[in-house]
């Protein structure tokens, strides 16, 4: 896990380049990312600690394009690239969410939201 001043510098200065994944466990310790492309998240300028996306992304289910299986998120993550990058921030899904083949996954504008600690 990143550490808390890690943390607050992503949510302070990360805000132009930052992409989502969903992946099927904790990315630290062997989690896979799920096969649905990256989407670009936006974030304004963080107030009181934290910081909710301005955007709507919508994610769908493919074939393997990583490697790996279309499955169940637990966890997701930011990225400072579309393709390869490095993982910025992650965190636990207050629920699994299943992605298969086609189907439509869409997380409305403010639901993404980076905390401070």
């Amino acid at each position: 896990m990143k550490t808390i001043s890690e943390r607050n510098r992503i949510l302070n200065e990360v805000k132009d380049n930052c992409y989502l994944a969903f992946f099927d466990g904790n990315p630290e310790e062997g989690g896979k990312e799920i096969l649905t492309g990256r989407k670009k998240v936006n974030f304004p300028v963080a107030t009181n600690g934290y910081v909710k996306s301005t955007n709507q992304l919508d994610f769908t289910g493919g074939e393997e394009v990583f490697g790996n299986a279309t499955g169940v998120a637990k966890y997701w993550g930011v990225y400072d690239s579309e393709v390869g990058g490095k993982l910025l921030y992650y965190f636990i899904l207050p629920y699994e969410v299943r992605i298969v083949k086609d189907s439509t996954i869409t997380i409305k504008a403010g639901n993404c939201v980076l905390k401070e600690g």
